[in-house]
């Protein structure tokens, strides 16, 4: 068993908190505690995004690069039935229709972490840490109203259904044809059947479905930049005899097929490497610069090296088919 932690601020962790955490580790000792840190503050202003919002995503993706490093690991977190309410609160309040409405379930639709506290209010979850002997520490951001899911806790919390569950869309023959975390597939035939208005509720239904945080992904995450991919984040095609709802980071765009001769990819060019031109030699950064070759075509690019001197270029192979070849005069 792995504890994790995520400090959320760029100041040391609370004495209080710290505290709480010495009586865990102190209890189960066999186990190994992780704790990073996240300036969700600088994150949210670059990425423009609420500092909730930031938060949830970079703790997500961190629980999600952990449990990928560990094969048939399982993640677990403290979502009880309080949080769903309050989820609820705030996406009605933000118009989000009834039918997008999340699900109240003891695994997460999108990410699969367990939920194992998902039907006990946030009071029962305190009153069962007492009796066991935990003690916990109550953060101060958590009755800061500056905070959307603050403010909701102030007022009394909404109910949900009647039958205590907000039952989400679901489009028939989308789920059963689901074939992955980045792809679903519906038979063409049931989609051309769809009314206008179900066919957007579909689409909206794969949108989110899919988890697609297309600014965030864009513009934080290193792993994005070195993606060979060359479409949309999301995007829904017609394939054969189904529609097709993927998320564009899970397409990959292989390379062209390379020479028996020494080559690098583009993403590996630095100032170094060079080509020869008609007045002289000139960096291949410096070329991919003024052509406005992103690093996802830098990545799908193929730089030929002349054997006897790796860092001159004999021709550069573009994503798009077209060829820079050296000329033979260099001064």
């Amino acid at each position: 068993m792995t504890l994790y932690y995520l400090h959320h601020y760029d100041t040391p962790v609370e004495p209080a908190r710290s505290k709480v955490f010495r009586e865990i580790r102190a209890r189960y000792f066999n186990a190994t505690w992780l704790e990073e840190q996240a300036d969700v503050s600088r994150i949210a202003k670059r990425l423009g995004n609420s500092w909730e919002h930031t938060a949830s995503l970079v703790r997500r993706k961190r629980l999600l690069w952990l449990r990928a490093a560990t094969p048939g690991a399982e993640v677990v977190t403290g979502h009880n039935y309080s949080d769903y309410l309050e989820t609820i609160a705030l996406r009605r309040e933000r118009k989000i229709p009834e039918a997008f409405l999340p699900a109240l379930s003891e695994y997460d639709e999108v990410s699969g972490f367990w939920r194992p506290l998902f039907k006990l209010s946030r009071e029962e979850v305190r009153v069962r840490a007492a009796a066991l002997g935990f003690s916990w520490f109550d953060d101060a951001s958590n009755t800061d109203l500056r905070f959307a899911r603050n403010r909701m806790r102030v007022a009394p919390p909404p109910s949900a259904s009647p039958a205590g569950v907000i039952s989400a869309f679901s489009p028939p023959g989308l789920e059963e044809a689901a074939r992955s975390h980045r792809e679903l597939r519906l038979p063409l035939e049931r989609w051309n059947a769809l009314a206008k208005n179900e066919k957007a509720r579909t689409l909206f239904y794969a949108f989110r479905r899919l988890a697609i945080v297309r600014k965030f992904t864009r513009g934080h995450f290193a792993r994005a930049h070195k993606l060979p991919f060359a479409v949309p984040p999301f995007f829904a095609h017609t394939e054969s005899d189904a529609v097709i709802f993927r998320r564009g980071l899970g397409q990959s765009n292989d390379l062209p097929a390379p020479e028996a001769s020494p080559y690098v990819r583009g993403d590996a060019i630095t100032r170094s490497y060079t080509i020869a031109q008609p007045y002289g030699k000139k960096s291949l950064a410096k070329i991919f610069s003024e052509k406005k070759i992103s690093p996802r075509q830098r990545r799908r690019t193929i730089v030929y090296l002349q054997p006897e001197s790796m860092h001159k270029a004999t021709r550069v192979v573009f994503p798009d088919g077209t060829t820079l070849r050296a000329t033979d005069h260099e001064i």
